[in-house]
């Protein structure tokens, strides 16, 4: 309303690039989070989990962090009694949980990252 009355543009543009300055703090934050997240949980696999594909599931979280154990077999390229032993042992390691109930088409979050990149929002997850 003041640009529109007073063409007051200068203290539009500097509310605008305010926003733009916290936005971006807040972004490079997450980012640090998100890497120290992957660094632990690396550490965590290379010590804990006896397989080749544990390090390719983790990849794979950070691109689809709601998984089935079907699709990490057809992504990683695996069989699926590997991948459902992977996705398992994420499990036990509280990487990934269960948020789905009963025997079948069972769906995993990656709930630690999913956390990362809602902070700052108010968007629900459902456990």
């Amino acid at each position: 309303m003041s640009v529109r009355e007073k063409g007051d543009w200068e203290g539009w543009i500097k509310f605008f690039l305010k926003g733009i300055w916290e936005v971006s703090k807040e972004a490079v934050e997450t980012s640090r989070h998100i890497i120290s997240l992957e660094s632990k949980h690396t550490r965590l696999i290379q010590e804990q989990v006896r397989s080749g594909q544990a390090v390719n599931l983790l990849e794979l979280l950070f691109r689809y962090p709601i998984i089935s154990t079907p699709e990490a077999k057809d992504r990683l390229h695996i069989a699926f009694g590997t991948a459902n032993r992977l996705i398992n042992e994420f499990v036990r390691l509280d990487i990934l949980k269960e948020i789905t109930t009963g025997e079948r088409n069972r769906l995993f979050a990656y709930t630690k990252y999913l956390d990362l990149l809602r902070s700052g929002t108010d968007l629900p997850i459902q456990r």
